[in-house]
């Protein structure tokens, strides 16, 4: 489904029409969202358009979260009984899941972030696009700035390296990150 929708700023020359893709009715959470069928997405990709590129932190993705001293969701091993030892392992296990999930995000942004990017470089010339992140009110201000700088490596990454075929979007972004917008008060953009 695709929802238009038009908007004129108070006090500006300008009027501004969004095509909101919505979700897929997958039942599978972790599979692409494309919003619609391939033939129909040339109704709503144009020539100099900026597009808003939105990304839910891969909160819906529970392979993505890292593990911050959680020791006792990690440690398999109760029988130790050196205490060096013991914190020396769990600290391993958590390196490990943080690694994990890590990889998991990486995934999760190429599925849902850089796919979008490689259908507006496929479609459309001279445009821009402004990643923003949704943040859910209870991630912390930590893995909110490194899930953000995660998405924002990947894509500038990802736009350096687009075959010369595909027209390089210009990728908007802050000085250290993307742009914000909470879900919880509604603040950012």
């Amino acid at each position: 489904t695709v929802d238009v929708h038009t908007w004129i700023p108070s006090n500006a020359d300008v009027r501004l029409t969004m095509w909101e893709v919505l979700s897929s009715k997958s039942v599978d959470p972790y599979l692409p969202n494309f919003g619609a069928r391939p033939g129909t997405q040339s109704l709503f990709f144009s020539d100099q358009s900026l597009y808003l590129l939105v990304y839910d932190l891969g909160v819906n993705n529970p392979e993505t979260l890292r593990h911050f001293n959680k020791t006792s969701e990690l440690d398999s091993d109760d029988e130790c009984s050196d205490d060096e030892w013991d914190e020396h392992h769990n600290a391993f296990l958590r390196e490990e899941a943080n690694r994990k999930a890590d990889r998991a995000l990486h995934a999760d942004i190429k599925e849902r972030v850089l796919s979008w990017v490689n259908c507006i470089a496929q479609r459309v010339a001279h445009s821009a696009i402004l990643p923003i992140a949704l943040v859910p009110p209870n991630m912390s201000p930590e893995e909110v700035r490194r899930r953000c700088n995660v998405m924002q490596t990947l894509i500038s990454n990802h736009v350096e390296k687009l075959p010369s075929n595909f027209v390089r979007p210009k990728i908007l972004c802050g000085p250290e990150t993307v742009v914000c917008v909470s879900l919880h008060n509604n603040m950012g953009l």
